[in-house]
């Protein structure tokens, strides 16, 4: 883990403005960590906190030779 896992809380802010507008105008607060691994492939990990994720679906994009995979 590159640092313990953040909370995030959309409110006016630059930061909570910026959650906002990336995941969603319903989201109200989440949580996220950063993995890192030797090769330098890295992860983000979402928690969703309010409100709490609905099921899971997975969506995958190919980018040239680079697969992208998100759980949603």
């Amino acid at each position: 883990m590159i640092r313990v896992p953040v909370e995030f809380v959309v409110d006016d802010s630059l930061t909570g403005k910026a959650v906002r507008d990336i995941h969603g105008p319903n989201l109200k607060k989440m949580r996220m960590a950063w993995l890192s691994s030797g090769n330098q492939v890295g992860l983000e990990i979402f928690e969703y906190i309010e409100p709490k994720a609905q099921g899971v679906s997975l969506i995958t994009l190919n980018i040239g030779n680079q697969g992208l995979s998100t759980f949603v």
